[in-house]
């Protein structure tokens, strides 16, 4: 079965999305997946005020990988803040809605954290005035996952 026919049949795909995606070409039902890799942290409190060496580099080989495999990507780096991470996320999502993609998923490396069963995504806060470890509040100075 292709991933169209499944889709049409209303069964769940089964096992690797690559595995999938690779044995059915590029996808006409429209796979998409929004990359976002975060290196440029700037947390005080956090060693090396938080910064990573390899989220940037990895989140180019996943979008580079997904894209030869027929997904579309967009790949973003370092995403400075709260206010920036949500209106990416959000403006990315209508835009799948009003679209025909069919599947759609969002690739993170960074920062994130899990607080009551959320998985909370953690801007870099580079080139802002830098954010204090002890100072982070959850709810405003993360973006959770819903």
């Amino acid at each position: 079965d292709s991933v169209q026919d499944l889709f049409e049949a209303g069964k769940p795909l089964e096992g690797d999305i690559a595995v999938c995606m690779e044995k059915n070409g590029e996808s006409e039902v429209g796979i998409e997946v929004l990359v976002i890799g975060n290196d440029a942290y700037h947390v005080k409190g956090m060693p090396g005020d938080g910064a990573l060496k390899n989220c940037v580099r990895d989140a180019v080989a996943v979008s580079e990988a997904l894209e030869k495999l027929g997904a579309k990507c967009r790949l973003i780096k370092n995403v400075k803040s709260v206010g920036t991470l949500e209106d990416l996320v959000s403006e990315w999502a209508e835009e799948r809605l009003r679209g025909s993609v069919r599947i759609a998923f969002l690739f993170w490396a960074g920062h994130a954290l899990s607080h009551r069963g959320e998985t909370h995504l953690v801007p870099t806060y580079y080139s802002e005035e830098p954010a204090s470890l002890l100072k982070l509040k959850v709810a405003r100075d993360t973006v959770a996952l819903q």
